[in-house]
Parts: C-alpha cells; sequence; structure tokens
C-alpha cells in the first residue's frame, strides 16, 4: 500500500517536470546534458520508474530554473 502510494508520488513528480520542460521548449537531451546527467536517466524520470537522489534532483531544477516547491507539490501558491 505505501509503495503504491509513493510510486504514484513519484510519478507526479516526474509529470512535473516533464511539464516544466516542455514549458521552456527544452528536450530530453538539453536537459540531461545542463543537469549532467544520462538521457535514460531523465526519462525515467519523468516516467516515475527511477528514485532520484537529492543531488540529482537539484541539479534538474536549478538546470529547469523551476522552484523545489513547483515540482513537489502540485497547486503551489504564488
Amino acid at each position: 500500500m505505501i509503495e503504491e502510494v509513493l510510486q504514484q508520488e513519484y510519478e507526479q513528480i516526474g509529470l512535473r517536470i516533464r511539464n516544466a520542460r516542455i514549458e521552456k521548449k527544452m528536450s530530453q537531451a538539453e536537459l540531461a546534458a545542463k543537469a549532467n546527467i544520462s538521457l535514460p536517466h531523465v526519462s525515467s524520470i519523468e516516467l516515475g520508474k527511477t528514485k532520484m537522489l537529492l543531488s540529482t534532483f537539484i541539479r534538474v531544477i536549478e538546470a529547469l530554473q523551476v522552484s523545489a516547491d513547483s515540482i513537489l507539490r502540485a497547486n503551489v501558491p504564488t
């Protein structure tokens, strides 16, 4: 039960990362290069298939130039 909830959270975070990337008109390859991670890793993150290290998460949000809150939580008040 807890694993299912966690998996859904990873999928939602991945979706928000994907949406932020698309909003910035950035390809997965560009995000991978800017965040210094592999292209397959970007894909796995966006699909919620992998658990990110905190250091990876920080590199991703810095590459996207978005706040951590906007990725971790839906409907963050501005």
